[in-house]
């Protein structure tokens, strides 16, 4: 990362690629200032003691579907994920090369890991996956061996309904999840590259703070941030413009309490909404195809986010496009969130509820969760925000407790000239100019970390092959918890593919009944449109959609706002 100094190295605990993390001056990562408020240590439930788990009324998306986009995964992007994961491992070798006990776990975790690209690759029955055994159990993720029983349940219930039983055959979500838990317990297998404690325990909740397992994906994940750092700089400017027009009427955080000021905050949150929306192009899984210039790719997301998606929004829109329109907004339901919202805040005398966001990608979108989650804060339409990660390294680029301190730290580092990738002029500003506002802003938002307006907190239910309509069966708490929410706000395609079911819905379908009846609180869904499955379009609106681009559906240059309460 550019603004951040990094600590590697063999130490008495294994092999890390973790970062030494402060907060400014005073708020240090291991200290209980960070308000991470984790659901409680209990188990997820076993699928096998539900009375019943829903299962959808439509075919899963599989490899077996000869041109589809889930066949390409499976056959070129994730073997060249595996390969990429397999190459960064190698380094190691030349970081470590001077200890022969670090070397051999080295090359085992590797071994794991080609193996899995073979069996992938030989198109092989999947088998039950072993989780860490002998002194790798204690210093593993505490969470990685239920995830393997959940993920070992979700592949027999798969299998049993589907009669199939190889990475083609069985349902894409279903694979796609196999192969990134088969990675963790490659490497978590090994005692050096576990690493770390067991965790650490505040109260009744305990945390991911001190595990120091290896991310085989890190490397990829700070290259992105560096680069990315002129659109972070930019898009500071423009949030802090938006903060500033807010202002003028008045105190920003009373701005809900007085009418009069409330059609421009909704203005601006629809801004903000869409800078969200798009900062969900930046998913390093779906840049492992050796045909896409990554570098263009980055470039293309950072001109969307800056210039809020390239096109013509509205505040008032508040449905599908329509079937001929070519507006890469293709669902825009902003209206009903902010009726939402505002009814929420009106009600408790202008102080909005908590809204839980299920986060994606690291990086750019991570820093556009932010982004949205200060302004939910910093007007008023909540009083808190949950960001809710993963446990473990998930899909490349997923956000981890390492991801998101990182890259919050970065946003709170001086401009150095020296440090790679820092920012470029700006606007014509001075790079140092430009990375001023990045650095106002993550001062707020570390306050926001510190006082408890922001909490991070993770579950193993987000690293399982399981929708979210097995949810209540297996993880009840977390259903509980997010009960409480006056709005939940999920990101991306992984979360809308689980929402969904990831099967072929007819795309008209009601977007509430996809959900197979999940839905703990009132639901925002922010996807830029990278997988097939989609629900909540208009008649024929998928048909226009094919003849303005037959590849809609998986490139990422349409995008969708979906809110519903029912």
């Amino acid at each position: 990362l550019s603004m951040l100094k990094f600590s590697t190295g063999l130490r008495p605990g294994g092999i890390s690629n973790k970062a030494s993390i402060q907060f400014g001056a005073s708020i240090q990562l291991r200290a209980p200032h960070i308000e991470r408020k984790a659901v409680a240590m209990t188990s997820l439930r076993s699928l096998s003691s539900a009375s019943k788990i829903p299962m959808p009324p439509h075919a899963p998306l599989a490899g077996k579907h000869k041109g589809s986009f889930a066949e390409k995964t499976i056959t070129q992007r994730l073997p060249t994920i595996l390969n990429g994961a397999l190459a960064d491992g190698e380094a190691l070798y030349k970081r470590y090369g001077g200890n022969e006990q670090a070397i051999a776990q080295v090359r085992a975790a590797l071994n794991g890991i080609q193996a899995v690209r073979d069996s992938m690759q030989a198109n092989s029955a999947l088998l039950p996956l072993a989780a860490p055994s002998g002194k790798a159990a204690a210093l593993c993720h505490p969470r990685l061996p239920e995830m393997v029983i959940a993920t070992n349940e979700a592949l027999d219930l798969w299998k049993a309904h589907t009669g199939e039983d190889s990475w083609l055959g069985l349902p894409w979500l279903m694979v796609e999840c196999y192969m990134y838990t088969a990675i963790a317990t490659a490497i978590q297998s090994q005692p050096l590259l576990a690493g770390g404690t067991t965790g650490s325990s505040y109260g009744s909740h305990m945390t991911s703070l001190d595990i120091g397992t290896y991310d085989p994906f890190l490397v990829q994940k700070q290259s992105a941030w560096a680069k990315s750092s002129s659109a972070v700089a930019e898009l500071a400017t423009a949030i802090e413009a938006i903060h500033a027009d807010l202002q003028r009427g008045g105190p920003l955080r009373e701005a809900m309490s007085h009418p009069e000021r409330q059609g421009a905050v909704q203005q601006k949150l629809f801004e903000v909404v869409q800078y969200c929306l798009w900062g969900n192009k930046t998913d390093l899984s779906l840049r492992q195809d050796a045909a896409l210039d990554a570098a263009a790719s980055l470039a293309e997301t950072e001109r969307a986010m800056v210039r809020g998606g390239g096109h013509e929004g509205s505040s008032s829109s508040s449905s599908s496009a329509g079937p001929a329109s070519t507006n890469p907004l293709i669902v825009n339901e902003y209206v009903g969130l902010w009726e939402h919202l505002k009814g929420v805040a009106r009600a408790q005398g202008g102080q909005g509820g908590r809204v839980d966001i299920i986060m994606d990608n690291s990086g750019l979108e991570l820093y556009g969760d932010f982004v949205l989650g200060d302004f939910l804060i910093e007007t008023g339409l909540a009083s808190q925000v949950v960001f809710h990660g993963k446990c473990l390294p998930w899909f490349v680029s997923d956000t981890t407790i390492t991801d998101f301190t990182q890259t919050l730290t970065s946003c709170q580092q001086p401009y150095s000239p020296a440090s790679p990738g820092s920012p470029q002029s700006t606007q014509g500003q001075q790079p140092s100019e430009a990375w001023g506002a990045v650095t106002r802003l993550g001062k707020r938002w570390g306050e926001h970390l510190a006082t408890g307006r922001w909490r991070y907190t993770d579950h193993p239910f987000w690293t399982t092959p399981a929708p979210f309509c097995w949810m209540e069966a297996m993880a009840p708490e977390l259903y509980s918890e997010l009960s409480g929410s006056s709005c939940m706000v999920t990101k991306g395609d992984l979360n809308y593919r689980k929402l969904t079911s990831d099967c072929r819905w007819p795309a008209h379908t009601r977007w509430g009944d996809s959900f197979l009846g999940w839905l703990p609180a009132p639901l925002l869904s922010l996807r830029t449109c990278k997988a097939d499955v989609v629900t909540g379009l208009a008649e024929g609106q998928a048909k226009a959609l094919n003849m303005v681009d037959p590849e809609w559906q998986v490139n990422g240059k349409f995008g969708m706002i979906q809110f519903t309460k029912e």
